[in-house]
């Protein structure tokens, strides 16, 4: 591939980025069949908090506690619905002091924001009848402390928050149908509505039993996080849910949106692929779906050693370039 002119290899890029977004928006519209909307976006969010070593961890709190379950025992507004959310969020994870008796609360102030929690708790669970998780599910080692599943669960807890009265895919859809014309606005507009930040409990702590951080840390979920999200489940989504409504304009004005999603973040997966594949030149990789390309190459042909076929998907994409 590294033989072609640039912008060949972007065209082929820009192939292999469409069809990897095509394959998330099928999984989303597989997943309709037993779930809904609101319930499909949650578990693509808390999937992608997971990271890798949490992701199944996080499935699982999904499913424990679904979205409308979320949304009937929360009613209300204000600080007490972020707590009540995050009571049933750490209650479910099994992450409650009063379900590991290893966690000792030193600190009176702690101590305060934890009883609320688990009076929260104690009074949400009786009527849920849920069974929970335990804390041995969870996986803490060489995580770095502001990355722990905790905060990432507190951070769930605020997104949820935004997303309850008007449910998620209306929330995306407003967004979309306001600022269709500036894709730049939108994906502004989305990443800001998943970077989460905090001025309580969780600003200094990363447990649950009172551990600090060594200085505050008031983001939950950071930019980065927050544009993976939007990339990985957030246009895949509305993508799928515009075939489902059989929209065209909403087809179209997603496929913008990500067609003009500017780089994100690298990982060993895209620089490895550069080096292999554009022999080092980063001038090819100027917007999301190039990197998404490259990610699409790996996975569906590198990794697997069948170099024929990727050879055979690289004639395709010259053939139908050239036949334009």
């Amino acid at each position: 591939m590294h033989s072609r002119p640039p912008e060949e290899q972007q065209a082929i890029l820009v192939a292999a980025g469409l069809a990897r977004f095509e394959q998330k928006a099928d999984r989303f519209s597989e997943g309709r069949q037993q779930a809904s909307w609101n319930q499909l976006l949650y578990i693509g969010i808390m999937d992608a908090l997971g990271y890798s070593k949490n992701q199944q961890p996080f499935r699982k709190l999904a499913r424990l506690l679904p979205f409308e379950a979320l949304h009937r025992y929360t009613l209300g507004s204000g600080t007490r619905r972020e707590l009540k959310l995050q009571a049933m969020l750490f209650g479910v994870a099994g992450l409650l002091p009063s379900q590991d008796p290893r966690l000792l609360i030193q600190d009176d102030a702690d101590r305060h924001y934890l009883e609320q929690l688990e009076n929260f708790w104690q009074r949400i669970s009786k009527r849920m009848g849920v069974t929970c998780m335990s804390r041995e599910e969870w996986r803490f080692f060489r995580l770095r402390p502001i990355n722990f599943p905790s905060r990432r669960i507190a951070g769930v807890s605020v997104l949820l928050h935004r997303f309850l009265d008007t449910g998620i895919p209306e929330h995306l859809l407003a967004i979309l149908d306001k600022h269709s014309t500036s894709c730049k606005k939108c994906i502004s507009i989305f990443e800001g509505l998943f970077i989460c930040t905090t001025n309580g409990y969780w600003a200094e702590h990363y447990q649950l039993d009172g551990s600090k951080l060594t200085s505050p840390k008031p983001t939950l979920i950071g930019a980065q996080r927050a544009r993976e999200i939007v990339i990985n489940v957030v246009l895949p989504a509305l993508l799928a849910y515009s075939g489902e409504n059989n929209s065209a304009e909403l087809y179209d004005t997603v496929l913008r949106v990500y067609q003009q999603y500017p780089k994100s973040g690298s990982n060993e997966i895209i620089r490895n692929m550069i080096e292999q594949c554009l022999h080092s030149d980063n001038t090819i990789i100027q917007r999301t779906i190039h990197q998404q390309g490259l990610l699409h190459l790996y996975h569906m042909f590198c990794r697997h050693y069948e170099c024929d076929r990727c050879n055979d998907f690289i004639k395709e994409q010259i053939a139908s370039l050239n036949h334009k």
